[in-house]
């Protein structure tokens, strides 16, 4: 997760979240429109993508224009149901599989795409680091793994247990030790850095 300065435009400010204190997390970082998949029949039927699609409307006002779908098999074919007319799907992964299957009929009777995403090419990639140097975006560790818990750490984020960022030191035997420019840690902020923990 990314936290970016100031307050998020409407269009980003949606997430959804399967657990309590993620929800919390997301709105106290200034989402406007959060969705508890708990709440939710669940994403595999279409009374669940109708109860998501509700949700969304009734927080946000419209459905959405962009959806970044990067679970696969569990929510794909809610993404597909919840992007309006005209509407975009992104998909930049698979987490949950990657056979996907959905209603075309949503798709192609009301003019959607779906766009396939690689996260990021090298100019996204430095575009990004820029803004991190600018002090604009800040990556937020939420825990730092030893080498040793590398395997942990891998299922912690497969099974979404974690929130903001997931560090493992490689080489260093403990954190911050790798810091190359510390004025531009200092700018970024220790606590922007270390506010999931």
């Amino acid at each position: 997760m990314w936290f970016s300065s100031g307050a998020p435009p409407a269009a980003w400010a949606a997430t959804r979240c399967s657990w309590s204190a993620k929800a919390e997390l997301a709105r106290e970082l200034g989402c406007t429109a959060v969705v508890n998949r708990e709440n939710l029949d669940g994403l595999s039927s279409v009374k669940g993508w109708r109860q998501l699609g509700e949700q969304i409307r009734r927080q946000a006002g419209e459905d959405p224009h962009i959806v970044f779908e990067h679970a696969g098999r569990e929510t794909f074919a809610a993404s597909v149901y919840v992007a309006r007319r005209g509407g975009t799907v992104v998909t930049c992964g698979s987490s949950t599989g990657y056979q996907h299957e959905y209603d075309n009929r949503h798709l192609w009777m009301k003019v959607k795409r779906i766009v396939g995403s690689h996260g990021a090419n090298y100019a996204e990639s430095w575009e990004a680091n820029r803004l991190v140097r600018l002090g604009m975006l800040a990556p937020t560790l939420s825990v730092v793994h030893p080498l040793t818990e590398v395997a942990e750490a891998t299922r912690a984020v497969q099974l979404n247990q974690h929130t903001g960022k997931v560090g493992v030191l490689c080489l260093a035997a403990g954190e911050g030790l790798g810091v190359a420019d510390p004025a531009l840690r200092e700018r970024v902020g220790e606590q922007r850095l270390r506010l999931f923990r």
